[in-house]
């Protein structure tokens, strides 16, 4: 629209009588400030067609991550679920933001990331992140169309992960994610969530099964694959927790595998690596990924590669404790996920750290454990034990190497037989911890039993397991989350 003479004339007339009244009273017209110049944004990098980042690809030789160029990649992974605080980018799960992701490059020097595109639905309390999106299916008058995409949620994964490749940062897709599909798909307490729920599409029918891919879970599995397989910076997740779903069955992953290789052989992408949470039974799987109480696994004897993705001990571990535990994996050559379940962004960022040095300068709070791990429990107990390491080894320092130990074993560079007078040593530890967790027999005392397994699983489930469960105490098991429970 034009201005017309008239806006002019009064514009001017205005001015002219603001400077005259200036001068009137005897004031001097300050300067003009110059404007500052506006700053030239950083350009968001378009997204080509075809297949893009294959320098980024990552391949299984045997039980590492092996890079195009030969050498073994350097795993760095973090999966930030589910909070945040004041101070630091939204995380936006589960697909994660740029803003996000380049933090986690700054502060952990992180190039493995971790994306789940559900499917879920943007309902509240759901995944309200991303109403303004939506989710996987276009809806309809409050309902999923399973017969139709949402381009904007799509669109946003593609640019998002190309922008991963970007910051040389790779991307791991859960191509299904199981945690939605527990419990018919009433996913916890939100039963709009999941859009394979009968009532939350118009088609009114139920995909929430896992013994065999039907029809629209196949649909789903070559969109994901359509979408995120073109990207050289991905490795699949074939789904997350689904051996908890009823009548789950490893045939259903390995179907799923085989629509993955052939939808990549349909688009012309190379093979990405496969990941299975169903812990070693999926024969198609490139890699095997445990759920724990927040220690290390030992590599599992199939050859393949072992990680370890998710844990949620209650409370949530510290930062120095996921980072020696990361770092006695990463020895072991476990790929262990840091993940920040419930941390604060203080403990988070020690993690994330400590991640950044690549473990140099990290010694293990109680390395004669036997994961190297202890799950946080009472702290006057942790510190009787990280005292009594300190002692033996000020008194005997040539009895380290000064490496984390792995399994139980000797450092590297050691002599063996010191290693019978650190147990036996450690064992008076143990044997005062499991008489005064006798003594108390109560459930407050729950997280001590992992203090205990660490060190004499015989002990734990011959001895001391019966108090707490005859106590009352099943619902607080802090290997309650976990399926690797040793027996």
């Amino acid at each position: 629209m034009g201005v017309s003479m008239v806006s002019v004339k009064k514009v001017a007339v205005v001015v002219s009588l603001g400077v005259l009244l200036f001068a009137g009273c005897g004031g001097v017209k300050p300067p003009i400030p110059p404007i500052p110049p506006t700053p030239t944004p950083t350009p968001t990098p378009t997204v080509p067609p075809g297949i893009v980042s294959p320098d980024k690809l990552l391949h299984r030789d045997g039980r590492q991550l092996m890079q195009p160029d030969g050498f073994a990649f350097d795993f760095r992974g973090a999966k930030d679920c589910c909070n945040s605080e004041d101070g630091e980018p939204n995380p936006k799960w589960p697909l994660g933001s740029d803003e996000r992701n380049a933090w986690l490059k700054e502060k952990g020097n992180i190039n493995d990331l971790s994306r789940r595109p559900g499917p879920w639905r943007a309902v509240p309390g759901g995944e309200e992140e991303f109403q303004s999106i939506g989710g996987g299916y276009a809806e309809f008058e409050g309902r999923a169309d399973l017969s139709k995409w949402n381009d904007a949620f799509w669109n946003y994964n593609d640019a998002l992960t190309y922008h991963d490749a970007q910051r040389d940062q790779r991307v791991e897709v859960g191509v299904i994610d199981g945690w939605g599909l527990k419990g018919n798909c009433h996913a916890g307490d939100i039963p709009t969530y999941h859009p394979w729920a009968s009532a939350n599409n118009i088609q009114g029918e139920s995909h929430c099964g896992a013994t065999h891919v039907d029809a629209v879970q196949e649909a789903w599995i070559r969109k994901v694959v359509r979408t995120f397989g073109r990207h050289g910076n991905v490795i699949w997740e074939t789904c997350n927790e689904c051996s908890l779903v009823p009548g789950f069955s490893t045939n259903w992953e390995d179907e799923m595998v085989a629509i993955i290789r052939d939808e990549e052989a349909r688009g012309g992408y190379q093979n990405h690596v496969v990941v299975s949470n169903a812990q070693r039974f999926v024969a198609s799987a490139d890699a095997n990924a445990f759920h724990t109480g927040g220690g290390s696994v030992q590599p599992t004897d199939d050859g393949k590669i072992t990680m370890v993705n998710e844990y949620n001990p209650e409370p949530p571990m510290k930062g120095n404790i996921v980072a020696a535990t990361y770092c006695t994996a990463r020895n072991q050559g476990v790929y262990y996920w840091a993940w920040r379940h419930g941390m604060t962004l203080t403990e988070w960022l020690k993690a994330l750290g400590a991640i950044a040095d690549g473990c140099l300068g990290q010694t293990c709070p109680h390395p004669d454990f036997e994961r190297g791990h202890v799950v946080a429990g009472n702290p006057d107990h942790l510190e009787e034990l990280g005292v009594a390491f300190q002692n033996v080894r000020a008194a005997h320092p040539d009895w380290w190497a000064g490496s984390c130990l792995a399994g139980g074993g000797t450092p590297p560079g050691d002599d063996p037989t010191h290693a019978a007078e650190r147990w036996a040593f450690f064992e008076v530890v143990v044997e005062a911890l499991a008489e005064d967790m006798q003594r108390q027999g109560i459930c407050a005392w729950a997280h001590r039993r992992v203090e205990i397994h660490s060190l004499r699983p015989d002990k734990f489930w011959g001895e001391l397991h019966p108090i707490t469960t005859n106590n009352g105490c099943q619902n607080s098991n802090p290997y309650k989350n976990t399926w690797d429970v040793p027996r």
